[in-house]
């Protein structure tokens, strides 16, 4: 399934961005926002990050990013996005295998928009996200819904 959804993604990323004004994105990214710390820059990990949509906002409310996604065409998206920001790091890899990452390294850590719907297997990818969350971290997730596609008009 890994080499389907990379596929898959590989091929969609060059229309992605019309994908930028869905109304579950923007109530997610409020959600993030209201429910992270306001104190301190935080050390966050972006898993499925993909074009870098939800990671924008964190490194410009000062937060250190890691972008993490399979597909190297929405790496690519994303490292162009985010070309002049200095607080983000990308990294070509799945939820499932983050062996890369250190444990108890981030403060908080993202699986937006169906990173848990997709992955191989949903118990070995929350065990990497606990993996790498410290001790006191935050994981926030969602799965699709059927409103993951509505834009503002609808």
């Amino acid at each position: 399934m890994k080499n389907q959804v990379e596929s898959f993604y590989d091929n969609v990323a060059k229309d992605y961005s019309s994908h930028e004004d869905r109304v579950c994105d923007k109530i997610i990214e409020h959600f993030i926002i209201y429910n992270i710390p306001k104190n301190k820059p935080l050390k966050i990990l972006d898993v499925g990050g993909g074009i870098g949509r939800f990671s924008e906002v964190l490194i410009n409310m000062g937060h250190d990013v890691l972008l993490v996604e399979l597909s190297n065409e929405m790496l690519n998206k994303a490292k162009i996005r985010l070309r002049k920001h200095s607080n983000i790091k990308f990294l070509k890899s799945s939820i499932t295998n983050m062996n890369e990452i250190k444990s108890d390294s981030f403060d908080i850590v993202l699986a937006i928009n169906a990173i848990l719907d997709y992955c191989d297997d949903y118990n070995l990818a929350m065990k990497e996200v606990y993996r790498v969350l410290k001790k006191d971290g935050t994981f926030m997730g969602t799965v699709n819904n059927r409103f993951i596609y509505s834009s503002k008009h609808e």
